[in-house]
């Protein structure tokens, strides 16, 4: 998952504007598999905010946040819950889904502190920081005094 400056894919608005249905995680990962042979492997979504990211379709997970089926009701508190101005940790971020969605909710007067032990996902982690000067992303598995 990375920033983007791509337009979003015309099937990940379509999957992404229509609610959570049986079935819909299997679909997309159909779906996604399909996309990842065109695409090169990329699929690119928007944030409630319009803020774009680009995503691995080649893995299932991402698959999944590409179609906005990627744990629909954590979605749903941080909407509910964070508010312009406030500050949010994500502990084990993996690529930085959950850190994109609360960056774009608190804004640039929100902080937003993610931390990430794997190296691969942190690449990716860090690169969506880089939207967001207001969230930091750290290597690590855990704080020293």
């Amino acid at each position: 998952m990375m920033p983007s400056n791509r337009n979003p894919d015309l099937l990940a608005r379509v999957l992404n504007s229509i609610g959570q249905f049986r079935g819909k995680a299997r679909l997309l990962d159909l779906l996604g598999r399909l996309a990842s042979s065109w695409s090169g492997g990329l699929g690119t979504f928007s944030l409630a905010s319009g803020e774009t990211v680009t995503i691995d379709l080649r893995d299932r997970i991402q698959r999944l946040m590409w179609g906005a089926a990627y744990e629909p009701h954590v979605r749903k508190c941080f909407a509910a819950f964070l508010r312009p101005g406030d500050t949010s940790l994500d502990l084990g971020a993996h690529v930085g889904f959950f850190s994109v969605i609360a960056s774009a909710q608190v804004g640039s007067s929100g902080k937003i502190f993610s931390f990430e032990a794997n190296s691969l996902n942190f690449q990716s982690l860090y690169a969506n920081a880089t939207q967001f000067p207001w969230m930091t992303a750290s290597h690590r598995c855990c704080l020293q005094h």
